[in-house]
């Protein structure tokens, strides 16, 4: 009961949504709250910012967007150029072709080795059918890991052996034996040319219960959102289906020579194709109803999502992989759609940008090379000929018993397969850790840099730009006792930018410099929420009433109609959200130390909840903050967004966006700590907090204390602050920290 209420709240916590406005004098309610104003003054040096520019809504919601979109549209150019081919001879492009299948292959996160092969078999309840049939038709399920079977039906002609093996995967949501009866073409397939068709049934999108309690989820974003973050998607996982079927066909002695085949309709298009490209046994592939450019991938359902994908692949790249077995495309009808959560929406290609793609795929092939009827289109004339795969209608199993059943025994295996993998990965990240070296600060600094490097460019994604030159504007906003305040708007790449609100103490003498703390707020917030009450307490004014010269920094986390679309583009291309935070602290903490009255040296980050991971995050790559404290947010992280049965998971919320690639094998909280190492870093907890629990931010944090006081014999510089508060700021032991490591 306890874990169902605290599931409850914390839903509620996670999807409040947050009004954020700005507050005029006129309209202030909080007396303890500091009043906003208008004016025209600047800080020294700087150009005026205007009055209609609004932080936020400037950085995020016009910015952010216009900085991926643009990054999307050269996606095509990045993607051209990995793939000038510079060699000559058959071999030298074979070598080539094999390289990029092992880049996709560890995209989609094909990791986990297939079982030995075998042959599908039939389930202990169900029997074959079809006895006054021409073919022989079974439900079959077949081994793909040790914890996991895939299922569907095989068909077989009567009276004669198999002549050549067809693997069809059907659309989401379609039945193995629904899928049978919905393409005339696969009847005559079987009787009248011979083959032997195995159809899986895939992972449907009809909503499941997650364990956790949360509100039911798609099956395919459920098993999509864990495996993620485990370095596996939903698609790879089905793609090691049907290459176990591969692997059964190539080992069975009476079949190993047969023509093989793997052909798809919408998500099974996405699949056979995903299975040609990387396994070159599969002679042809045939897709339906996808084939087409992938500009919108980030529109498409969130199981289509691949890390990185479009800077390497597009359609045409995967079909170049295909080469030179053949690949048929069929554009005619496709699955229609739209997903309400996470949104989403598939379309019938358009005829004209399918051949686009072709010829795309076309052009990636060395011109000295036979490129005839390599790749084809599927007209209404070639249907006879070459068969169709669409369905006669696009339907739904959904209310079948019988898929159901199977829908439930696959999912449940797959999501028992990712937690146990999870369970697993706190070893996977021990051994990937393991190159740290302690035996001085010296050779850990110098040890922790190759896995600065790796973190940024492999995990969050790096963008290759140089920084431009600051072009700051600013304009004062308030005007308190103890200090000034001004907005501030600066330069990090072209069309990207970094602001906050920047607190002066009034109180500092001619050419005195004053330590200064970045606040990082949580959340749907934005840079004024330091100045407010509650879970906030004040903080911003608090620390410039201590001493500190303060800046409030704009997060790019504000609401998800600004930071969903953000993070899916980014995703595409290689990147999160946090390859926009990163060079807007670095270039700001730049520019902090560019002030007269700032120390350089004396920067500490602060941050409550979505701050508070940004806290962990940002000082991990970017060195030159001082220290770093971390509220409300420290703990597992693997746990966190990969755990389908704690309560106070992200999987079940709104939060889908923050999944991070492969991550649990690499960084949790204690891992990035130790890239902050051997500088400062404390947490701050309340026990009612229902952002997690006690017993694993506890566990997370003891293994930065043993880094601290074991490893490197530091004790004194790491520390945690346990209150009886909730998601809050507590702001006590935190602000003797900040004395203690900024004013000393």
């Amino acid at each position: 009961m306890y874990k169902a209420v605290c599931s409850a709240l914390f839903l509620q916590l996670l999807l409040l949504p947050v009004f954020e406005v700005t507050v005029t004098g006129a309209e202030q309610k909080d007396k303890n709250e500091p009043v906003r104003i208008e004016s025209e003054e600047t800080l020294p040096g700087t150009d005026l910012l205007s009055p209609d520019i609004y932080l936020p809504d400037f950085l995020i919601g016009k910015q952010m967007d216009m900085f991926i979109s643009g990054e999307l549209e050269n996606a095509i150019n990045v993607r051209n150029e990995k793939w000038r081919f510079d060699g000559s001879s058959r071999e030298e492009f074979e070598t080539f072709l094999a390289e990029k299948r092992e880049n996709f292959r560890t995209m989609i996160g094909i990791k986990d080795a297939r079982v030995a092969p075998s042959e599908p078999r039939m389930p202990i309840d169900e029997q074959g059918t079809n006895d006054d049939k021409p073919y022989r038709m079974a439900t079959v399920r077949w081994s793909v890991f040790k914890d996991y079977n895939a299922e569907g039906v095989l068909i077989d002609p009567k009276n004669q052996n198999p002549t050549q093996i067809v693997v069809v995967i059907p659309h989401a949501g379609m039945a193995a034996a629904d899928f049978f009866k919905h393409v005339p073409y696969l009847e005559k397939l079987v009787t009248e040319k011979g083959a032997r068709v195995i159809i899986p049934t895939i992972v449907g999108r009809e909503q499941t219960p997650t364990p956790n309690g949360r509100p039911t989820l798609s099956a395919r974003h459920l098993i999509h959102w864990t495996a993620y973050e485990l370095g596996r998607t939903m698609t790879g996982y089905e793609v090691q289906s049907v290459l176990a079927i591969v692997d059964w066909v190539k080992a069975t002695d009476a079949l190993a020579t047969l023509p093989l085949c793997v052909a798809g309709y919408g998500d099974g298009g996405l699949l056979a194709l995903y299975a040609g490209a990387i396994d070159t046994r599969i002679d042809s592939v045939f897709l339906a109803g996808y084939f087409n450019k992938r500009d919108n991938l980030w529109q498409e359902p969130i199981d289509h999502n691949v890390f990185g994908l479009l800077n390497e692949f597009g359609d045409a790249e995967l079909a170049a992989l295909v080469y030179p077995r053949s690949l048929y495309i069929e554009s005619g009808r496709g699955p229609e759609f739209e997903i309400k959560y996470p949104p989403a929406q598939m379309h019938t290609p358009d005829p004209a940008d399918v051949q686009k793609e072709m010829d795309r795929a076309k052009s990636l092939i060395p011109d000295s090379f036979d490129k005839r009827d390599w790749i084809q289109l599927v007209t209404e004339e070639k249907k006879a000929e070459l068969g169709s795969y669409t369905p006669d209608v696009d339907f739904t199993s959904a209310e079948s018993p019988e898929y159901q059943a199977c829908q439930k025994r696959m999912v449940e295996q797959l999501d028992s397969h990712n937690q146990e993998l999870l369970n697993m990965s706190h070893m996977v990240r021990s051994k990937f850790m393991s190159k740290l070296d302690f035996s001085s600060l010296e050779n850990y600094n110098k040890s922790t840099q190759w896995y600065r490097d790796y973190y940024y460019e492999k995990v969050i994604g790096k963008f290759d730009k140089e920084f431009v030159p600051f072009n700051t504007k600013s304009r004062k906003t308030y005007d308190e006792k103890e200090y000034v305040g001004y907005d501030v708007l600066i330069d990090v790449f072209p069309g990207l930018s970094a602001g906050g609100v920047l607190l002066i103490p009034k109180d500092m003498k001619p050419d005195e410099k004053r330590p200064v703390v970045v606040f990082q707020h949580g959340l749907s917030g934005i840079f004024e929420a330091g100045f407010r009450g509650g879970g906030y307490r004040y903080i911003a004014p608090h620390l410039a009433k201590e001493g500190y010269v303060v800046l409030a920094m704009q997060g790019m986390a504000r609401s998800p109609m600004f930071r969903v679309p953000g993070g899916r583009k980014a995703n595409c291309v290689g990147k999160s959200l946090f390859s926009f935070i990163i060079p807007q602290h670095e270039q700001m903490l730049k520019w902090l130390r560019t002030l007269p009255y700032v120390k350089g040296d004396k920067i500490g980050l602060y941050g409550i909840s979505y701050g508070g991971r940004t806290a962990v995050r940002v000082p991990s790559v970017v060195q030159d903050y001082t220290l770093s404290i971390s509220s409300s947010d420290f703990t597992n992280w693997a746990i966190r967004c990969a755990s389908s049965r704690e309560s106070y998971s992200y999987v079940g919320t709104g939060e889908y966006e923050s999944n991070e690639f492969d991550m649990a094998n690499t960084f949790s909280h204690a891992e990035l700590v130790s890239l902050i190492a051997p500088r400062p870093f404390m947490v701050e907890r309340g026990y009612g907090d229902l952002c997690g629990d006690a017993q694993n931010v506890g566990s997370e944090y003891a293994k930065v204390r043993l880094l601290y006081e074991y490893n490197l014999k530091i004790p004194e510089r790491t520390r945690i602050e346990w209150h009886t508060g909730g998601h809050e700021i507590r702001a006590i032991g935190t602000f003797e920290f900040l004395k203690q490591y900024l004013c000393n």
